[in-house]
């Protein structure tokens, strides 16, 4: 499915954001323009949690020269080869994981090359560039895959590994939690901006036996487009989201939900700028 297409949408949301971080700070100050910061450029130095995953050094950079690259509004315009070589050598350079798979690795690598030969950036090139930082993010954030098993009974709480955790007032039989992070969102929420990096939880192969699951995710680490005691925990059926919020610690930096299956969610904010 190609970049422009709905699901991708987030894509080209971010180039805008950036793209208003890459303007430089507030005149007069040091501070960055988006508050709260919108953009990955503006709350990279600032994560204690990217610290603590001790990010590669290739990975700031990545950002920098991005920001470069998408620094002209209209984003068609002369940019100078080496630049772009640059670019292509980092993403090149970054191994091919979960997320950054060889096939993005592959696509990303055929954007460049068109922006280099064509001397001028593109929304689609740069949009996949986008998209292939946000892949490199998330596989150095979590797991690709927790799988745990649960036996039968009541008051059944699964954690899987910090990223979410699942409470079952009982469970029939013994069963099995599958979740899986994936980059990119299933789908747009109109007034709603996705966080940085982009991504959904899938539970994809999880075997549960219940009627009511409280589904919880750790949002620490995560850039949100909007306020934090705004976040809004969202579930894809398959064709439509639905709120499934029930509660927000914002000093555990815990988001809630209840459902009564598993299926794929996308933790969200209000788009603080209205524009969707």
């Amino acid at each position: 499915m190609g970049v422009l297409s709905p699901r991708r949408w987030e894509w080209l949301d971010w180039l805008d954001r950036i793209i208003e971080c890459a303007r430089g700070p507030v005149p007069g100050t040091q501070l960055p323009r988006c508050s709260p910061p919108l953009c990955p450029e503006c709350v990279f130095p600032f994560s204690m949690d990217a610290a603590e995953r001790k990010v590669p050094d290739y990975l700031p950079h990545l950002y920098r020269e991005i920001l470069v690259l998408l620094s002209l509004p209209d984003r068609h315009f002369g940019f100078p080869e080496g630049s772009i070589r640059r670019i292509e050598e980092m993403f090149n350079r970054v191994p091919a994981g979960p997320n950054y798979d060889p096939t993005l690795k592959g696509e990303v690598a055929d954007s460049l090359r068109q922006i280099r030969l064509a001397g001028e950036v593109n929304p689609v090139s740069a949009a996949k560039a986008v998209e292939a930082t946000s892949a490199i993010e998330l596989d150095l954030s979590v797991p690709s895959r927790i799988v745990k098993k649960a036996g039968g009974g009541e008051g059944i709480r699964i954690d899987l590994e910090g990223v979410a955790r699942l409470s079952l007032k009982s469970l029939r039989r013994p069963g099995t939690a599958s979740l899986r992070v994936r980059n990119g969102l299933p789908a747009s929420r109109p007034g709603f901006i996705a966080p940085w990096p982009v991504f959904t939880y899938d539970f994809e192969g999880t075997r549960l036996e219940t009627d009511s699951i409280e589904v919880s995710f750790y949002f620490g680490g995560i850039n949100l487009g909007g306020e934090r005691s705004e976040i809004r925990l969202f579930e894809w059926d398959g064709k439509a989201f639905r709120d499934i919020t029930t509660d927000v610690d914002l000093g555990r930096k815990v988001v809630t939900g209840r459902t009564n299956r598993l299926a794929q969610y996308v933790i969200m904010t209000p788009d603080p700028d209205g524009r969707r």
